[in-house]
């Protein structure tokens, strides 16, 4: 029986150890795991095709508000400032950045 009550033991110390080896690693994910993928993110948002894929994009808004009716334009405004939040305004060419709706 007493042999039994060690092993119980042993058993219960391996998976207490275990347990706190996971926890840690669980715990410092949690911790690292959102700055981490900050700095992923605000790499990849600087990288140059990103930002000429939005200076395209936002440069075929401009000509489309420049083409389109007053009702439509409202909404091609709206469009381009939620398109231009993502991206910083100094890298557009300076027509984009003049163009009252990305300001």
């Amino acid at each position: 029986m007493r042999t039994f009550g060690i092993a119980v033991l042993v058993l219960l110390a391996l998976l207490a150890v275990t347990w706190l080896i996971q926890g840690n690693d669980f715990f410092m994910y949690k911790f690292f795991a959102p700055r981490y993928e900050a700095a992923r993110r605000e790499v990849f948002v600087n990288t140059p095709s990103y930002v000429n894929g939005k200076r395209q994009f936002l440069a075929r808004l401009h000509h489309e508000w420049e083409n389109a009716d007053a009702g439509h334009r409202e909404s091609i405004c709206a469009l381009a400032r939620s398109e231009a939040a993502t991206v910083d305004v100094k890298l557009l060419p300076s027509n984009l950045q003049a163009w009252g709706c990305i300001q």
